[in-house]
């Protein structure tokens, strides 16, 4: 069965690493060649997830070329909508369903005829995000069925969510990054009194790791999509500074917390 990425970023190599562990074919259209990084992870997450490594060869195409239609794709490019409408009228044609792995966009969206496996970073959280596309143009779903069961196998949980932007689980990650910088910029609360009264509260998340984990430049991204449908979400002004400092989180080894005033 066969498996195409769209774009080799943090999830798309963490995506193919997985499906490769998972023995489908995995193809991977992107802008470069990024098969040594994602062969790293693929040793690294068959020690996360205890999947014993095989040697499947994971295969490279540049955007330019053609592709196989008998695959089932996930794209993974930036939360960037006109890119990811663009790269789909090229993909649309594959035979066993086109989904995104966006985190910011509907899939219908990007078209009534694409769906959603959402995967969160680190993949090795094990949770799946999935809907089903609007209008179904495929004959059948027998690599998508294949898919989520080889992943409920190694005890992923997979929830069927609800077509809003964020769907549910960046819906409650990015309300609390963006409750956290209003109630810092907004309401000028100190920094760790806001981080020691939600552990207090036992609201646990590490809101400032997982900036960094994701990068700041994405989650920019993802609250400005996110604040377009739902004026709830508020976007902070230290992503901005952030940025202009060239400050992306552990992509290129910062952290939007040293923006923060010590002390």
């Amino acid at each position: 069965m066969n498996i195409i990425i769209l774009g080799s970023g943090i999830m798309g190599r963490q995506i193919s690493a997985l499906m490769s562990l998972l023995n489908f074919n995995v193809t991977v259209f992107s802008r470069k060649n990024f098969i040594k990084e994602i062969n790293w992870n693929k040793k690294k997450l068959s020690k996360l997830l205890k999947i014993k490594l095989n040697e499947n060869v994971i295969n490279y195409n540049n955007f330019d070329e053609n592709y196989n239609q008998n695959s089932l794709i996930i794209e993974c490019v930036s939360e960037n909508l006109g890119l990811k409408k663009k790269i789909y009228e090229k993909f649309q044609h594959v035979k066993f369903g086109y989904y995104t792995n966006s985190s910011s966009f509907l899939s219908s969206e990007i078209s009534e005829t694409a769906g959603l496996m959402h995967f969160f970073n680190p993949i090795n959280l094990k949770i799946l995000e999935v809907i089903q596309p609007v209008k179904i143009n495929v004959k059948n779903d027998l690599v998508y069925e294949t898919i989520l069961k080889r992943l409920k196998d190694i005890n992923f949980k997979i929830f069927n969510v609800n077509p809003n932007r964020g769907y549910l689980g960046n819906s409650i990650i990015f309300f609390q990054i963006s409750n956290f910088f209003y109630l810092y910029e907004k309401l000028k609360y100190n920094k760790d009194d806001i981080i020691d009264l939600s552990k207090e509260l036992e609201i646990n998340l590490d809101l400032l790791n997982i900036i960094d984990l994701v990068g700041v430049d994405t989650c920019y991204n993802i609250l400005k999509n996110l604040n377009e449908k739902d004026k709830r979400f508020y976007i902070p002004n230290l992503f901005e500074k952030a940025l202009e400092k060239d400050i992306l989180g552990k992509k290129n080894k910062t952290s939007i917390k040293n923006l923060f005033p010590h002390g």
